[in-house]
Parts: structure tokens; sequence; C-alpha cells
């Protein structure tokens, strides 16, 4: 976007044992688009980031990058503008977010893997208790940029209260989009109410596009929506790439949209792409 860049306003790379706590408000209204991070903790462990509240970033707010042992709890984000994603959990291991209220104009809270092996995908992180209002893109779970594989990752107990983007195909409130070469797996989103959506409930899908760095495509497999509350009828989506490289083992149990739990594909409204295999949907969350 041709916007001068400032250095990271609270940056931690390569520390140990990191707090950044308090109630204090980091307010970034007056600068311009793409101008600085808000937070960036990058190659760090045993980290905890807790209380404070961030407003109007115009880049990443909270950018977690190739750490292990993170807390991040309890933190508030407003943001509007594109790109002000709320946290990203990128490369990283044993990751905790929980009681987080975020407002956001790119991605809320998200997984990514943007760093190619032999460093950490992604694994072992849970996001719970969060409550989300999100305005151009995606609420939870598994986005974009994926050059290594994730596992291992649950969001649950958690609330969807808006979440307005419609403008492309791989948007939502319950995501799992990959558009590089890692391989997804066991990805739980279990006891989380959707208020409002106006794309998809729930979208798994796998394509190549302006995000995508590699040649070679990922895979997504074993992938589970447990107790799932959608306010509204709101369809879901699922789609592979290619005979093979699937969408493999996607389960729905106990799902519901406007008060029905669905008992088959057509209950909630799935819509299903080529080269996918394995869809179950149960009406109990057994």
């Amino acid at each position: 976007a041709k916007q001068k860049n400032y250095r990271t306003c609270l940056l931690a790379k390569g520390k140990t044992n990191i707090t950044i706590r308090g109630r204090g408000f980091l307010d970034f209204s007056l600068l311009p688009w793409h101008a600085r991070n808000p937070i960036v903790i990058s190659d760090c462990r045993h980290v905890t980031v807790e209380g404070v509240t961030l407003i109007n970033a115009p880049a990443w707010n909270l950018n977690i990058n190739r750490c292990e042992d993170v807390t991040v709890r309890n933190i508030k984000i407003y943001g509007y503008r594109e790109n002000s994603d709320g946290i990203d959990i990128v490369s990283s291991q044993s990751v905790h977010v929980s009681d987080c209220f975020l407002r956001t104009g790119d991605d809320a809270v998200v997984v990514k893997a943007m760093t190619p092996p032999p460093v950490c995908g992604g694994k072992d992180i849970l996001v719970e208790r969060c409550t989300v209002w999100n305005d151009k893109v995606r609420c939870f779970g598994i986005a974009a940029e994926t050059r290594n594989d994730i596992t291992d990752v649950t969001f649950r107990n958690c609330d969807v209260i808006r979440s307005y983007a419609d403008w492309t195909l791989e948007l939502g409130a319950l995501v799992v989009y990959i558009c590089d070469r890692g391989t997804i797996s066991r990805v739980t989103f279990e006891d989380i109410r959707i208020e409002h959506e106006v794309k998809f409930a729930t979208n798994v899908m796998i394509t190549k596009d302006f995000w995508s760095q590699d040649e070679q495509v990922g895979h997504i497999r074993d992938i589970v929506f447990k107790n799932i509350r959608v306010d509204s009828v709101v369809p879901s989506h699922v789609a592979g790439y290619d005979e093979s490289h699937p969408v493999s083992g996607v389960t729905y149990a106990q799902v519901s949209l406007a008060g029905k739990v669905a008992e088959c594909p057509d209950d909630l409204g799935l819509e299903i792409g080529p080269y996918v295999e394995g869809i179950r949907v149960f009406s109990t969350g057994d």
C-alpha cells in the first residue's frame, strides 16, 4: 500500500519468560493503514499476555509467531480496518487463548503456519470462552497461509455475535481454509454459538489463491463440529482441491440451525463441492 511502516509498539523476539499485563489502552487510531503492529511475540517461550485493550490497530493486533507455551487471556480488541487481525497464532505450539473479546476488520482468532519445516507448523492450541464480532473476514479457525502441518487445535465455548463478510468464498464463522502445502488434522469446534452470520456457518476448503506461496497443495482431514448452535438458517460449505488432495473426514454432531438439529447434510444446508469424502452428520453429540 506504499505506507510508511514503523517499528512494532511492543516487540519480544527470542526471549523467555515474557509477560505483558495490565489494564492499559493502546490506541492506534491516528496512525495510517499498515503503519504499525501493536504486539508481536516472535521466537519466544513461556509468554503471558493479559488484560490489555487494543484500539483501532492499522495491522495485525497480536502476532504470536514461532512461539511455545503462550497464554493469552482477558484481552480486548476493538478494530475496524482491513488487516487488523485480532489474534494470529502462527507456527506456534502449546498456546492457550481464553476470555477475550474481539471486534476485528480481518480474521479474529486464527491459526496459521507461515514458516516451512522444520519449524513447528502449529499444535496443541486451545481457544475458549472468547466472543467475536467480525466485519470483514473470518471469526475462528485455520486461515490461508499454511506452509506446514497444523494439528490438535480446539475452539470451544465461544460466541460469534456478528459476522458480516460475504465478499468471497473462503469466509464464515468457523473456518478451516488452506492454500499451501500443509496438512491440517484433528481440528475441533465445540460448544459454539453463532448468533449472526451472512456467509457460511462452517467452511472447510482447499484452494489456491493470492496468498499461496507453495506449488504443492495441502490436505485437510479429521475436522469436527460438535454442539454448534446457529440462530438462523445459514449454509455451510466443504470442498477439496483434486483427487489427490481431498477434504477427508468432516463430522457434524448436534449442529442446529434456527432451533432444528441437523440429521443429514441437507438439514445443514451443506454445499458439498468436489473431492470430499467421509462427511458424517449426527443429531447427537456422541
